[in-house]
């Protein structure tokens, strides 16, 4: 198709979206209005398949019905949405994110609009963080069910969210909260009673305490996801109930790795596994160390997909600081760090950023880190593991909300990926197990009765992902934000 008659069905697209829609930035649809995305070339991410020419109807924030262009009835009252030419796909989720109370103020534009605006219609929030207080209380994350609940009633415009409320941290943790028996079981009943979705666990969770939580979560419901908690192990975890491993990283860093012992700081585990990687790495080649590493490696995947445990990849992250590193200047003007946080813009302008500063000192250390979680990710895709997208986005490491959804799907796609395959982590795949969490499967594939989140989108996303990023249209639970309404959403202050 020629640039020429491209620009002429994106001038028909607008002027239906304006007489129909006006510029409200949120779309301003009635959740009663019925509205049809006519005419458009459809992945459904039920199966790896373009269903050409066809009609997506939506109501009440569903989908209502799908089928050929050429026989549906639209409603007469129906605003159409023309996608000729273009390709309708699921939302993006990000499954793996943090928020602080501050977090609408702290960067220079809403990580709400800077998801939507990226096409991701779906985030779930670990560990929601107290702003700038590291005082742990049983409401410190409480605002994020304000947050939750202002989107579900199309108060606040922003993806849906899926929540952790306090979590599960022993005295060595970031925010200790569990620090004698009968304090795991108060958290999780109080998190339960708030009606958060899942649980989070960190990796200096008490193995003396752990069977008193993953009982009480087991008791109200709760899935649970986190890092391995380093005194339990990994199989004593899986094998104790936890449904997740919330990082790529966890893998690599402290079950492979190991040495972990009772009273090691935070710190000193850092520093012990920073000499170990390195003294493994070096001196020789990356298939000599795959080759030492490779029983290992299958003991711990073995444990992982036996068990049916869910792993979140969050591996673009390095690629982020190995590109910093790299190339500073580069780097600063990338389109994602024109979103990105002061306070991270302002570490790396003085190198103090903490994997900055690991990995310019350690060179061989960055290079291993990257080799190894291509391994990892490979391995457990051929293993059948189920992956979900997940990012680490929202308190800083250069993790830009949105834009790094992509840089995600771009990295597993680096690592031996399909673009499908990419795709399933952040679609259905995410669904799935959002369906574990709270027993309804209700996004990530174009179906009829499921939420009427869509990216419409200009190329084919099963030939590149890079396509994806070409984004015409957003609609996020019924609520239709045009590529006008789009750039509103990412204009810089």
């Amino acid at each position: 198709m020629s640039r020429t008659n491209i620009s002429l069905i994106l001038i028909g697209i607008f002027v239906i979206l304006f007489l129909f829609l006006g510029c409200d930035i949120a779309g301003n649809l009635d959740y009663s209005q019925w509205i049809a995305i006519s005419n458009v070339n459809l992945v459904p991410m039920t199966e790896e398949v373009i269903l050409e020419n066809q009609t997506v109807l939506i109501n009440e924030a569903q989908i209502a019905e799908i089928g050929s262009s050429e026989d549906i009835k639209i409603p007469k009252n129906a605003v159409i949405i023309d996608g000729a030419g273009f390709y309708l796909m699921p939302g993006l989720a990000d499954m793996h994110m943090h928020s602080t109370q501050d977090w609408e103020t702290d960067w220079p534009v809403s990580p709400f609009a800077l998801y939507l605006a990226n096409g991701v219609t779906t985030v779930r929030n670990l560990d929601p963080l107290p702003g700038n207080s590291s005082t742990p209380t049983m409401n410190q994350a409480d605002y994020a069910l304000v947050w939750r609940d202002d989107i579900l009633t199309q108060n606040r415009p922003g993806p849906m969210m899926y929540l952790a409320g306090i979590s599960l941290q022993g005295p060595d943790d970031w925010r200790p909260i569990v620090l004698e028996a009968g304090d795991a079981e108060k958290v999780v009943q109080a998190n339960a009673d708030k009606g958060y979705d899942f649980l989070k666990m960190f990796e200096y969770f008490p193995s003396e305490y752990f069977a008193e939580a993953m009982a009480a979560a087991d008791q109200y419901g709760l899935y649970v996801t986190g890092h391995i908690p380093m005194a339990v192990g990994l199989e004593n975890a899986v094998n104790g109930g936890l449904d997740e491993i919330a990082h790529i990283i966890p893998i690599l860093m402290w079950e492979r790795v190991g040495g972990y012992t009772p009273g090691m700081t935070r710190n000193e585990f850092l520093q012990h596994w920073q000499t170990e990687t390195i003294t493994q790495w070096n001196g020789g080649s990356s298939e000599e160390w795959y080759q030492q590493q490779q029983e290992s490696i299958d003991r711990i995947v073995e444990i992982i997909s036996s068990n049916d445990v869910v792993v979140c990849t969050t591996v673009s992250g390095p690629d982020i600081t190995k590109e910093l590193i790299s190339d500073y200047d580069a780097f600063i003007q990338r389109t994602d760090m024109q979103y990105s946080r002061g306070r991270f813009l302002d570490l790396i302008s003085r190198g103090e950023d903490g994997a900055q500063k690991a990995f310019t000192q350690n060179p061989s250390l960055m290079e291993s880190f990257i080799y190894e979680r291509d391994i990892w990710l490979r391995e457990l895709k051929d293993a059948g593991v189920q992956l979900i997208l997940g990012t680490d986005s929202g308190f800083g490491m250069g993790i830009v909300p949105g834009f790094s959804a992509h840089l995600e799907l771009q990295a597993m796609v680096n690592i031996g990926f399909t673009p499908y395959e990419a795709i399933a982590t952040g679609t259905v795949n995410a669904s799935n197990v959002v369906e574990q969490m709270i027993g309804v499967d209700e996004f990530g594939t174009i179906e009829v009765g499921k939420r009427a989140d869509f990216i419409l989108i200009g190329g084919n996303p099963l030939d590149d992902v890079a396509n994806i990023q070409e984004i015409l249209g957003v609609m996020a639970a019924g609520r239709w934000y045009p590529r006008e309404s789009l750039d509103e959403l990412l204009t810089l202050p």
